[in-house]
């Protein structure tokens, strides 16, 4: 592809991704100035749910005089002749569709979406940047000594954040750029002081405090609170610098409780891309290079699947899902792994399963029910659901209570068996009297719901506070709504207000919201606006 091939369109339009980062907007940028100086009048846009906050990009926009449009509703924008997509590709999880009866692709990230739309097509999956690519172009079409000093230092700064600031310069006209490309270092300073704000270092900070490490493949997963999620990215960066840590996925819950990750790999046997795609296998998409990959888990898909595991909130559920997919991709090798040790029995020698495997048959239930876990998500050996519950049976029924609760959710699930209500209350309440409080939500909400129990509000109250009582958060949120509502309990706001609190306390979104509403309406609490703005502001309303 020729830039002097865009040039017979007049109308144009220039697509960054939804939430665009540093080198989407740059490589726009760039493009819609060579547009400009030729003659033409091009529109540089993004959509999507999410308008650009990030201090370092309101900034680049600011000092660099970017004309960059935000059109939340792709269905507004009128059908451009030309649409250039920059760092995005048609079919996309992370890009809006938006028309156009010509479709061009700059991207660096390996060749994905429908391809049967593009008109035409540059795209270097080896490069670091979209801003490389951009630069090429330029180069190429005689005009790399043209580029303007805000446009070049764009280009610079798009560059910079993409390589992880120049750690990740792997191929050599990366190199050459930072080598070549003239910028304004006042202006690359101002942008490189203000990459956090205050409350997104807040967020990084408790993002890594809750780091959830894979020995076996040597893989993290780290919860963030709601965040912009360009946040993700540096997240997982930082993760990438953890010893022992070769893969990372920074996720977080957004607000309308769809899952946004963001996947870094620095093993030559694990592709980022590739990962994202099987972690979002059938409940959303993604892509990305082979080194890093965001991705995209939709609200449904995300609900469905946690329904049985939500007792302490939807994000962690979420976290715990994400977790088992990568620990089963890697198991499998299906994102471009390679095992390299002999298997026995099924099993990887020297690894935990194995050692479950010689407890569990001398008959320790921990052991067993560890190794029904190994087989429920494909750790250490492949995925057997009918394993899985084998094991968890020989655990269960010697009394041990977390098999007890694993495998009434298989009943409850239909995995490795048929599903069946009543087979999973019967394992829930063994798991509850023995005092599994995530046993004890999951039976309250059978008694909450009338599944495989005749429906009672005041069973459902009574588990709920025996879970509560024990610190468990999200019996602790829904023992409030029990109190707010008059369910199994007195209606009693105050007692609602403290469930809430403590479950908020814990960070359990929706009681934050809960509490703001009441502090809000002044129900069990002094109306106070104040804190109530304080409470949605942290539950990122």
């Amino acid at each position: 592809m020729k830039l002097e091939d865009l040039l017979q369109f007049d109308d144009v339009i220039i697509q960054c991704h939804d939430n665009p980062d540093a080198d989407a907007i740059a490589s726009g940028f760039a493009l819609w100035e060579y547009l400009t100086g030729r003659g033409k009048s091009p529109r540089l846009v993004y959509s999507g749910k999410w308008r650009v906050s990030k201090p370092n990009l309101k900034r680049m926009c600011q000092l660099c005089r970017i004309p960059l449009e935000y059109q939340p509703d792709p269905g507004e924008v009128p059908e451009a002749e030309l649409l250039v997509m920059v760092d995005c590709q048609p079919g996309q999880n992370n890009v809006s569709p938006l028309r156009g009866r010509h479709v061009a692709v700059i991207d660096h990230h390996t060749v994905s979406g429908r391809r049967e739309q593009v008109w035409a097509a540059e795209v270097h999956d080896s490069y670091g940047a979209c801003a490389t690519v951009l630069w090429e172009l330029l180069c190429r079409a005689g005009c790399g000594d043209q580029i303007s000093l805000e446009a070049s230092t764009a280009l610079y700064f798009g560059l910079y954040m993409d390589t992880t600031y120049f750690k990740r310069l792997k191929y050599p006209l990366d190199q050459d750029m930072v080598g070549t490309l003239s910028f304004d270092p006042g202006i690359f300073g101002q942008l490189k002081t203000c990459i956090f704000s205050q409350e997104e270092i807040a967020a990084f900070g408790k993002a890594l405090t809750t780091c959830r490490y894979n020995t076996l493949y040597d893989f993290a997963v780290v919860e963030s609170p709601p965040c912009d999620p360009n946040l993700l990215g540096a997240i997982s960066d930082q993760m990438m610098e953890v010893q022992f840590v070769d893969v990372c996925a920074a996720y977080c819950l957004l607000p309308d409780n769809s899952v946004k990750m963001s996947v870094r790999s620095y093993d030559p046997d694990v592709l980022a891309y590739r990962l994202v795609e099987q972690v979002t296998l059938g409940m959303g998409g993604g892509g990305g290079s082979e080194d890093k990959a965001g991705g995209t888990l939709t609200a449904g898909a995300v609900a469905e699947a946690c329904r049985e595991d939500g007792g302490d909130g939807l994000s962690a559920a979420a976290g715990r899902l994400i977790y088992d997919r990568i620990a089963d991709c890697l198991a499998r090798g299906s994102a471009g792994q390679t095992p390299d040790r002999r298997t026995v029995d099924g099993f990887l020698q020297g690894t935990p399963a194995g050692e479950f495997l010689r407890r569990a048959r001398q008959g320790e239930a921990e052991a067993q029910h560890k190794l029904g876990v190994c087989f429920a998500y494909g750790r250490g050996v492949r995925q057997d659901w009918d394993q899985a519950v084998e094991w968890y049976r020989e655990a269960a029924e010697q009394g041990c209570a977390a098999a007890q609760k694993d495998l009434g959710v298989c009943y409850a699930r239909g995995k490795g068996v048929a599903q069946d209500w009543g087979e999973a209350v019967r394992w829930y309440r063994l798991a509850a009297e023995n005092g599994d409080t995530r046993a004890q939500c999951n039976l309250a909400q059978r008694f909450y719901k009338g599944e495989g129990v005749r429906r009672s509000f005041e069973q459902a109250a009574e588990w709920y506070r025996k879970a509560a009582e024990q610190g468990y958060s999200w019996a602790q949120y829904k023992l409030g709504r029990c109190f707010a509502a008059g369910e199994g309990v007195p209606q009693d706001w105050k007692q609602a207000v403290h469930w809430y609190t403590r479950a908020a306390e814990q960070d359990v979104r929706e009681a934050m919201e809960r509490l703001a509403a009441c502090y809000e309406n002044g129900l069990g609490v002094a109306r106070a606006p104040e804190r109530a703005a304080l409470w949605r502001e942290k539950a990122g309303s």
